[in-house]
């Protein structure tokens, strides 16, 4: 009798240890992906600047990308970049000027910066290759993604 108690015990223990497992597996895996925006549009690639506290990003709308300025204190949101074409990746420099892909003299993409006081626009890239994805490296240096088209 005490032997099948012990077993039945220890099945209990081993049945016990198995779901604090698998809960903690639970707790600890990673959430899947999941959109965040909401209604005609999909907002992304945020940017934040903390002098004038206005807030850079993307907004995908039917497939035209444009970046937006939002000013944080009266919450309105006006088109940045992309009147004249295409633009994304919004990323703010030192200097007060933020690098972007812009997509107006290039369709496979071209990276550029803008003054945000004055707008002007200088592209840094060609049309040889498809470059996008900008990132400061540090206040003198920017980096980005680059890759020759599929011929």
């Amino acid at each position: 009798m005490r032997a099948v108690q012990g077993m039945a015990a220890g099945a209990a223990l081993l049945l016990a240890t198995a779901f604090v497992h698998a809960a903690a597996w639970e707790q600890n895996r990673l959430i899947p992906l999941s959109k965040i925006t909401v209604g005609p549009w999909d907002n992304f690639e945020s940017s934040v600047s903390a002098g004038d506290g206005k807030l850079y990003y993307t907004r995908d709308r039917i497939q035209i990308p444009r970046v937006y300025r939002q000013d944080l204190t009266s919450n309105r949101a006006e088109v940045f970049i992309g009147e004249n074409g295409d633009a994304k990746d919004p990323v703010l420099g030192p200097g007060s000027r933020m690098a972007f892909t812009y997509y107006r003299n290039d369709a496979q993409g071209d990276v550029c910066i803008i003054g945000l006081a004055d707008k002007k626009i200088q592209c840094l890239t060609d049309n040889h290759a498809v470059d996008e994805a900008p990132f400061w490296i540090d206040a003198d240096r920017l980096g980005y993604l680059s890759r020759r088209p599929a011929e």
